[in-house]
């Protein structure tokens, strides 16, 4: 399963005159097929979706959301807490 960009995103994307709402996220490296479902639902209505996520949890999902811009995250809370967040 992978995240499929929709005609009306691409349309946005395109240049279209009306601008792509951007919905901001950070998706995790679990439960994918809930998160794919979300993520096509937000892509089928046209927005354009970006995911902050630190560089492993990119490696991992990139190929599960083409239709997602991801932005690297420079830490997370591993140090302090013992896990990404």
């Amino acid at each position: 399963m992978a995240v499929n960009q929709s005609p009306r995103a691409a349309e946005s994307a395109a240049g279209s005159s009306e601008p792509a709402v951007t919905i901001l996220t950070s998706i995790a490296p679990a439960e994918l097929g809930k998160q794919i479902a979300a993520v096509n639902s937000w892509l089928a209505l046209g927005f354009s979706v970006v995911s902050l996520n630190n560089a492993e949890e990119i490696e991992l999902l990139e190929s599960y959301f083409p239709g997602v811009i991801f932005r690297r995250a420079p830490r997370n809370a591993a140090v302090a807490l013992g896990k990404p967040l």
